[in-house]
């Protein structure tokens, strides 16, 4: 009994103790900022004289600290990009919010900087750099891509089969002090550097101006980024839009609307005109491009997109010997491997400008996608000559078999990468377009050629990163499409054929990263 009695009352006392000590610790909460208010994560946070009692800050600048009775009341504030700061904890407090000074250090120019921790991760095989705040990234969008083609069906011309590196892109983006940012896009393909973007970006919430060498505000599949695309080639008619120039231009997108417009050179080849204006103080043109996006359906992976773009063009530089004031409308049969541009509507002369116009229409429902599109061009030329009209459209469809859902990006309007699960078996998207182009008009007497073409793909996703796409295509072409008579049309006559037609079959291996 008395030995029971004895454990009790230890045991009670024990107790005691223990309250005794959890009572006289103190817990203070408190947010840690930067100068400008904004929450930083991965402080570390301790006591002086003790290093066992320490604390991280939470992805909001939270955190905790246990201050036990009779310990000091100094605590450090520890972070790569910030010089280390001590405070004296209050008395009587419940919270307290502590700013740190960013550390800064004399660079290799002699100047003082400010140092910014950043942190490595792979996004889906992607290098990312990312400051804690997000204020500060930098990422790699690299691409490779190696195409082959054979051609079959043709007796009318001899169209040799082949391979090439369709493109070697090295990509690198970044945003600085939160609101700007740029990209440098160079191509190594066809044995020869090529600059694609070039441009400096200031962004918000939700808008964006840039002003450098970019993809001009026209047509939905033109500005879609070629390792987004599903099928090799984009359709003959978008060869028609105006691709990239050195210009300005601004994107604003509120509710279900985007509003895109931008003014730009007309500048193919920076060396052609500096020598021409050199030379001959040639001018280099300019264009005013807009485009309007209405979204009134994107939910739960069912979207309907409506848009538009116009574009007013004054005529290109001339390369040495090639008529001034003149306008020109050549393209391939969807096939980059032979490079033989049929429908050529060779030089428009007298021309004045151009106005373009395009409509675009889209449509999703989770695993099928339908899209399609009309572009136009008038050239308006002078002393009375009739103006020419050139036109085409496409429609195409796509179907993730194996039930993935395509991903639409608002603020671009425009589809981006698919939603891989994540089973480790790739996905299968099978394909179907349709495109047509008339660049003939016969009463303005051009006669640049016609032509229809039906494609059918298959593609298969190994992972986010690698994808392999097999296309087969049909051709039909007019007797005008013969790229101003270079290519053989004796056989068209003989035979009574409207003009050369063939079959293409091609593969891609692409990797993104």
């Amino acid at each position: 009994m008395k030995k029971r009695l004895t454990k009790v009352l230890l045991l009670t006392a024990l107790l005691l103790s223990l309250g005794s000590t959890a009572y006289s610790q103190e817990v203070l909460r408190g947010i840690v900022q930067d100068e400008n208010g904004n929450p930083q994560q991965n402080v570390k946070v301790r006591l002086v004289n003790a290093a066992t009692l320490s604390d991280l800050t939470l992805k909001d600048g939270k955190f905790t600290i246990i201050i036990p009775e009779g310990s000091s009341r100094e605590a450090i504030f520890e972070s790569g990009e910030f010089a280390a700061k001590k405070v004296t904890l209050p008395v009587g407090k419940e919270s307290i919010v502590v700013i740190l000074d960013r550390e800064s250090k004399i660079n290799e120019y002699g100047s003082s900087v400010d140092i910014t921790t950043v942190n490595p991760e792979m996004q889906d095989a992607v290098l990312h750099f990312e400051s804690a705040n997000q204020d500060f990234q930098l990422w790699f969008d690299n691409r490779v891509m190696v195409d082959g083609a054979a051609f079959f069906g043709s007796d009318d011309d001899n169209i040799g089969n082949g391979a090439k590196i369709r493109r070697a892109r090295f990509a690198l983006k970044t945003r600085v002090w939160r609101n700007w940012g740029g990209e440098l896009d160079v191509d190594f393909s066809s044995d020869e550097l090529s600059v694609k973007d070039a441009f400096i970006r200031y962004g918000w919430d939700n808008g964006i101006v840039k002003v450098g060498n970019f993809k001009e505000p026209f047509s939905m599949e033109a500005t879609t980024s070629s390792r987004y695309q599903s099928f090799m080639e984009s359709p003959m008619v978008t060869e028609m839009a105006p691709g990239r120039h050195i210009g300005f231009g601004a994107s604003y997108w509120i509710n279900h609307f985007l509003f895109q417009a931008g003014v730009f050179t007309n500048v193919m080849n920076n060396v052609l005109i500096e020598d021409q204006n050199k030379n001959v103080g040639t001018d280099e043109g300019y264009s005013l491009t807009g485009r309007v996006v209405w979204i009134p359906l994107n939910k739960d992976n069912k979207l309907i997109h409506l848009g538009g773009s116009v574009s007013y063009r004054t005529p290109t530089v001339p390369e040495y010997g090639d008529p001034v004031q003149a306008f020109r409308i050549n393209m391939r049969a969807e096939t980059d491997v032979n490079r033989k541009k049929y429908i050529d509507t060779d030089f428009i002369e007298n021309s004045k400008y151009a106005l373009m116009a395009g409509g675009e229409i889209a449509a999703q429902y989770k695993n099928i996608k339908l899209q399609g599109e009309y572009i136009m061009q008038d050239i308006h030329r002078k002393n009375d000559l009739q103006k020419v009209n050139l036109q085409g459209w496409f429609a195409a469809a796509t179907w993730m078999i194996t039930g993935e859902n395509y991903v639409y990006n608002s603020s671009e309007s425009e589809f981006t990468r698919i939603g891989m699960k994540k089973n480790g078996k790739g996905a299968i998207e099978a394909a179907l377009r349709y495109s047509y182009m008339d660049a003939n008009d016969l009463d303005a007497g051009v006669k640049g050629g016609e032509a229809e073409i039906i494609t059918a793909g298959l593609n298969y996703y190994v992972n986010p990163s690698v994808k392999f796409m097999l296309n087969y295509s049909w051709v039909n072409q007019d007797r005008y499409a013969n790229g101003r008579g270079k290519y053989t049309t004796d056989l068209l006559a003989s035979t009574g054929k409207s003009g050369i037609d063939f079959s293409t079959i091609a593969l891609r291996v692409e990797i993104d990263f």
